[in-house]
């Protein structure tokens, strides 16, 4: 119990050395300030008057003014927003020298030897006090003004640097968004010229060798209609028929069974009356080219397995595979995790996938809502 209690001692002390130490950093230079002129004041004072006074009488006089000067600046910052702004703050330095001469006079009368009461004289209040009192107390109230005036100067030219940096970092931003414009309509037209060039070569290509080598032809056709599609049938395409997209998964299992022969053994069942739903485009196509990739497809015993059924206005597709240990090299550009967010992107909570492996199989559901080209 007794170390609990020094514990708590000690970190109490420690968390209180550590507020003063940050309270200290963030008004050092107050604090310079007010050094610097107490010392400069009352040193000259002393000087000019050929005596200094007690060490009681600055502690009560430069804490009055001190608090004086800073509750000053705190009304103004309170007032800054009034609508009679001018008004409020006349008023409120008419309250300030009000309450700041009767309290100067009572802690002169309590703290120090200046101004002690007399028969005559309530605390010493006379009228060579009242107007040095006014004096004072204006001076302090000047100074505090100047200083919320400066800070008011400082926090306006923040925010216009602020401001200007703020429109520099726009043009900087345009002309970059312009730069790469300009770079993405580019590629946009090489992107066009590219594939088309492409093309061109295959459908001469298939014409060469159509009549020589018919298997080698229609691999040739195939890949041409699988490319133009994955060309053509971008991700940012919202929506794509699902029979486009089973189309597509034809071609590129007669390519990988022309390919790979017996060692490439796949399965696509599907339901009738899917003509009009709609899909994202390459999400066939994509845990296709996974299955592949991934996947040990030579078992014909064991094939891989593309369903694709409808059940209460949802398309549900179910894929299931062998696991590879080796990886092949065809890849579209994309893989599950990338399907997933962009399912989770265009159907929210509606749709979900989910893959797993189960006794070296690797699963995949998808469930989608179904959506029909209106």
């Amino acid at each position: 119990m007794t170390n609990r209690v020094e514990y708590d001692m000690k970190r109490n002390k420690f968390g209180m050395i550590q507020f003063l130490w940050e309270w200290l950093r963030h008004y050092k230079i107050h604090l310079v300030f007010w050094v610097i002129y107490i010392m400069y004041e009352s040193g000259l004072t002393g000087v000019f008057a050929g005596r200094f006074g007690k060490a009681e009488n600055y502690i009560v006089h430069y804490t009055l003014n001190i608090s004086l000067f800073y509750f000053h600046y705190w009304m103004m910052k309170k007032f800054a927003k009034k609508r009679f702004y001018i008004l409020a703050v006349t008023l409120q330095i008419i309250v300030e020298i009000l309450v700041y001469i009767p309290l100067l006079a009572i802690l002169n009368h309590f703290f120090t030897d200046y101004n002690q009461a007399s028969i005559k004289e309530l605390f010493g209040i006379n009228e060579k006090f009242i107007a040095s009192a006014i004096y004072r107390s204006i001076f302090f109230i000047i100074v505090s003004t100047g200083y919320w005036f400066l800070r008011q100067y400082i926090n306006e030219r923040k925010k216009a640097e602020e401001i200007e940096r703020d429109r520099l970092q726009q043009i900087v931003e345009k002309e970059i968004a312009e730069k790469n414009l300009l770079l993405a309509q580019n590629a946009h037209l090489r992107a066009q010229v590219n594939p088309h060039f492409l093309f061109n070569t295959l459908s001469f290509v298939h014409r060469r060798i159509r009549k020589s080598d018919s298997i080698a032809g229609d691999v040739i056709v195939a890949l041409t209609s699988l490319m133009r599609y994955a060309v053509e049938t971008s991700q940012d395409t919202e929506k794509v028929l699902l029979n486009e997209e089973l189309t597509q998964v034809y071609d590129l299992i007669s390519i990988l069974k022309t390919l790979k022969g017996t060692e490439f053994n796949f399965q696509i069942e599907v339901e009738s009356g899917f003509e009009h739903i709609m899909l994202i485009p390459l999400l066939l196509l994509t845990i296709v080219e996974n299955m592949y990739k991934h996947g040990d497809l030579s078992n014909a015993n064991n094939p891989g397995v593309l369903k694709i059924a409808i059940l209460n206005n949802t398309l549900i597709i179910t894929t299931k595979n062998l696991i590879s240990k080796k990886k092949k090299s065809l890849s579209l550009g994309t893989g599950l995790t990338n399907l997933q967010k962009r399912l989770a992107d265009h159907n929210g909570l509606n749709g979900n996938m989910n893959y797993k492996e189960i006794d070296n199989e690797f699963l995949v559901d998808i469930i989608i809502p179904i959506q029909e080209r209106g």
